[in-house]
């Protein structure tokens, strides 16, 4: 009976251990990038295109700002283009974030490595990820230029100044990867008040799915998606 009570007591602690450090884990890669829940518009993810937006930001940001258990939102952009500091040119994903927003859902600031990031009054600034950096000898302080396709048909083009490095976690996205603030890339790609993503995290993962639910809810009438972060691929845009 004693080895039978001993076996039962140790058997629950290490599936308490193991579910609490699964959880754990979710945690920090939907709290790192992902979200707990994302919204994009209904068929992005299966085609990702540049046209496939959130137009109506303000309307979504009222109905987030009043659900329950929402402890951040972030809005997104994202396109492609060519980045080139002096002779060294390469391919990039142009990120468009809030940097405030961001940083209170997924502690963007906390990934620096180098630099001020978002923090400084910089005019056109841009923050790029620590492998995209060395592929163009790239630090803070260097003149970044995009080239790329506006949403209207037009040459996106201008300049921007690197004012941070971040260590995102994923070195694949870092060799990828320039964050430009939201208004600044709404600008260049000619997509002015829309974003293409928006990231959500709740006070506690048992919630995702009551509080998705509710949100599916709340946005049926927008032409919407909403799913869990963690059912998600990471998102991309073709060129």
């Amino acid at each position: 009976m004693l080895t039978m009570m001993g076996g039962f007591v140790l058997a629950a602690f290490s599936i308490a251990w193991s579910d609490g450090t699964y959880n754990d884990v979710i945690r920090a890669f939907t709290g790192n990038r992902l979200g707990s829940i994302q919204i994009h518009q209904k068929g992005y993810l299966d085609r990702p295109s540049l046209y496939k937006t959130i137009d109506n930001l303000d309307t979504i940001a009222g109905k987030l700002n009043r659900t329950e258990h929402i402890t951040g939102w972030a809005p997104r952009l994202y396109a492609y283009g060519l980045g080139s500091v002096g002779e060294r040119s390469t391919a990039l994903r142009i990120i468009g974030i809030d940097p405030n927003r961001e940083n209170r859902t997924t502690h963007f600031q906390n990934k620096l490595k180098e630099g001020v990031g978002f923090a400084g009054k910089t005019h056109h600034p841009v923050v790029l990820g620590a492998g995209l950096a060395r592929q163009l000898s790239a630090k803070p302080g260097d003149e970044l230029a995009i080239v790329s396709q506006g949403a209207d048909g037009s040459i996106a083009n201008d300049a921007y100044t690197v004012t941070g490095l971040v260590d995102s976690g994923d070195p694949n996205a870092d060799r990828m990867d320039c964050y430009l603030r939201l208004s600044d890339a709404q600008e260049l790609m000619v997509l002015p008040g829309q974003a293409h993503e928006i990231a959500i995290t709740v006070d506690r993962l048992s919630r995702v799915g009551s509080v998705t639910a509710r949100l599916r809810s709340t946005l049926s009438d927008t032409g919407l998606s909403v799913a869990p972060g963690r059912n998600l691929p990471h998102p991309f845009i073709e060129p």
